[in-house]
């Protein structure tokens, strides 16, 4: 699917998820270039122009990271550094990155890279060249994401915006949280190192009252602060305390979640990897109860039978089922590909995003928010997290990019009829050769009736099923030996 949104272009040609079906919009703002890049089906187009944004920095380069297994974005950051006159190169990683990337750590602070560990748990994702191309996306550096999980990745230009623009707002808000997460940081400190990680300068930046582009993230929850002693040794310039305290939090992602699932009068399109939140889950019933079309497109790790106080996704079916009946059509869609998700084997629905009132031919009361906030109380409250509202018509170009994507995964390995292809439910009900597989490379959307329906099957028609829980890091179980193996089907998986 080829979502490449030039709102400075006169038109745009968009592939459909299906690779079948060519859709162009028309530019409706020229001042406004923002590009939407869909994975797995443009990831590696997502990543490369993420590498040439880094390759080719003239000043600054900031990056957050919270995964980092891809060999490619460390070679971006070394060709960066290798310019005739490099760019500051500045990285901030989740707090356990460090032991697992140390070699490229260290070879790449010698060249001049200046690196720090976050403060609290870091969850975005997003990259920031010269103050005027970002990237915000779901996605972690990582080959699964590039080739395999669905992700959204959103791509802003400011060169030619004026001040008082929507991007460069925008823009000034990511500056803004980078610093916070940057001087709230701990230096990482490498033998060799050519740099060491200073303090950036910022300023408080204005909410833009009129803007249609508005950032959200939980760094709001807190106030800066000077930092404790602890801290300020390990290189921290900011110290960070919540607002007001631990007993009355507040919300501010959530409460602007709540705000626009509220503000909803036709529908609601919630594509999510983890849904956690009580308050956002008795919300969306609220809006099915007023008569909002309510759609939710879920991970295989959100289906559950049973009701905890973990998976959100469990609760709104059994309360949309107590609404509407044990009859009625549960609009929720699992990307379903494996019995039992272990991350060795993720295929992953990543996205973090909800759209409001989708209507393609009058996009004025549409709103998005996307990023790299799952709904959860530790994206709120333990981690750096964030989503941006896109509200207006100026923006329908992004909002027809999401929502394809959301429809594309809704109808994933599904006929005409919308029934599920069968090869791919027999994928996980036939065994090959006397090998039945755990995961499968080859995703399906089935609904909830359905995905409960072939977990069923499959118990029935394979007792031992109940051992899988034990061995999911496994890929098959040979049906007439009883034995787990690995992806080679050779080895015996223990």
């Amino acid at each position: 699917m080829k979502h490449l949104l030039y709102l400075g272009f006169l038109t745009l040609l968009i592939a459909s998820c299906s690779s079948t079906n060519d859709r162009s919009y028309a530019s409706k703002d020229s001042n406004n270039p923002i590009e939407v890049y869909m994975s797995p089906t443009q990831g590696k187009e997502a990543f490369e122009k993420m590498y040439n944004m880094i390759k080719t920095a003239k000043k600054e380069v900031s990056v957050t990271v919270y995964s980092w297994s891809d060999t490619a974005f460390t070679k971006a950051l070394r060709e960066s550094l290798s310019q005739k006159n490099p760019p500051i190169v500045r990285v901030v990683i989740k707090k356990d990155l460090y032991a697992k990337q140390v070699k490229a750590i260290t070879e790449l602070e010698k060249m001049g890279a200046m690196f720090k560990s976050a403060k609290i748990q870091l969850h975005e994702k997003f990259v920031l060249v010269d103050g005027i191309k970002l990237v915000n996306s779901s996605a972690n550096m990582s080959n699964g994401a590039k080739y395999k999980y669905s992700e959204n990745f959103v791509f802003f230009d400011g060169l030619k915006q004026p001040k008082g623009s929507d991007i460069a707002h925008t823009l000034n808000q990511f500056k803004k949280e980078f610093s916070i997460i940057w001087n709230s940081a701990h230096d990482i400190k490498t033998q060799g190192e050519v740099r060491s990680a200073g303090h950036l300068q910022f300023s408080e930046t204005e909410t833009k009252t009129d803007s249609d582009i508005i950032f959200y993230s939980s760094s709001m929850n807190y106030k800066v602060t000077t930092p404790n002693k602890r801290d300020k040794a390990k290189g921290s310039t900011i110290g960070l305390k919540r607002i007001p305290n631990k007993k009355n939090q507040i919300w501010t992602v959530k409460d602007a979640l709540i705000k626009t699932i509220r503000s909803a009068k036709k529908n609601i399109l919630l594509n999510i990897n983890h849904f956690n939140i009580r308050e956002i889950s008795d919300e969306l019933i609220e809006a099915v109860k007023r008569g909002v079309d309510v759609k939710l497109a879920v991970d295989a790790q959100e289906f559950k039978t049973y009701i905890n106080n973990k998976e959100m996704t469990p609760q709104f079916v059994s309360d949309y089922v107590a609404l509407k009946g044990s009859k009625a059509e549960i609009p929720v869609r699992v990307k379903f590909y494996s019995f039992v998700p272990h991350f060795s084997s993720w295929s992953l629905n990543h996205h973090k995003y909800i759209m409001i009132d989708y209507d393609q031919d009058n996009p004025e009361q549409t709103k998005l928010l996307t990023g790299s906030y799952n709904y959860s109380k530790t994206a709120e409250h333990s981690k750096f997290d964030n989503q941006v509202l896109f509200q207006g018509k100026k923006y329908a170009e992004v909002f027809d990019a999401f929502f394809d994507e959301f429809d594309y995964l809704w109808k994933l390995e599904r006929t005409s009829d919308d029934k599920p292809k069968q090869a791919s439910v027999d994928y996980f009900l036939k065994p090959k050769k006397g090998f039945l597989p755990l995961h499968s490379g080859r995703s399906v959307s089935l609904t909830w009736k359905e995905a409960k329906k072939l977990k069923q099957d499959i118990t029935r028609a394979y007792p031992d099923a109940k051992t899988f829980y034990k061995f999911k890091h496994c890929y098959f179980f040979n049906v007439k030996e009883k034995v787990f193996y690995n992806q080679n089907k050779k080895t015996v998986c223990k």
